[in-house]
């Protein structure tokens, strides 16, 4: 029985993003729908699982990879970890609803407007403060984080951990639930993206 899933990136980043070459595809601002549609169900995947899903950043998280690390249960970071979504300095796309609400949610209203608007990255420190990382740890410790999790997982009651998980994702649906194709029309199908993701 699986009670964990572990989300680990591979080389130098937890998951830098979206492949540009994807983005250069898009055209015009029905399409930019219909990739951030596509992208939601990727999310929504991995917050639908039944068990907890556990971040292990080391690297950047940045873009695609941050929304990822919205979308899981517990993050932990090693010291060169970074997050921010910079896409209004780098695409010229969005941050979709959903995503924009879990890391208000998880790292609070100010410094998740403060990443959005400038690019910035947060380094692990800023991202423990805030509370988006449950703690900072060394490299070589990650996969120590995670037997403990394990561990401590594997004692609870498999439907409670399920509820608790279920429970949570429908609050974040509740708070996400803003109408958004206006929104992603329009910036797909401007100068501005067009220009940046040539």
């Amino acid at each position: 029985m699986v009670r964990l899933v572990v989300l680990r990136g591979a080389g130098e980043a937890f998951a830098a993003g979206t492949d540009v070459a994807d983005l250069r595809a898009i055209t015009t601002g029905a399409e930019g729908v219909v990739y951030e549609h596509g992208i939601t169900g990727v999310l929504d995947a991995v917050r639908a699982l039944a068990v907890p899903v556990v971040a292990l950043v080391d690297g950047p998280a940045a873009g695609g990879g941050l929304a990822v690390v919205a979308c899981c249960d517990l993050v932990y970071a090693t010291p060169g970890a970074r997050f921010g979504a910079p896409v209004a300095r780098t695409l010229g796309n969005c941050v979709s609803p959903a995503t924009t609400a879990r890391l208000r949610a998880a790292m609070g209203r100010a410094l998740a407007a403060e990443l959005l608007l400038t690019g910035r990255l947060a380094d692990a420190d800023e991202a423990l403060a805030s509370g988006l990382v449950r703690a900072v740890v060394p490299t070589e410790e990650l996969d120590g984080v995670v037997a403990d999790l394990l561990d401590r997982i594997g004692r609870c009651a498999p439907l409670s951990v399920a509820a608790a998980k279920e429970l949570g994702r429908r609050l974040d649906d509740r708070t996400a639930d803003v109408e958004h194709d206006d929104v992603y029309s329009a910036v797909y199908g401007s100068e501005d993206f067009q220009g940046r993701a040539a």
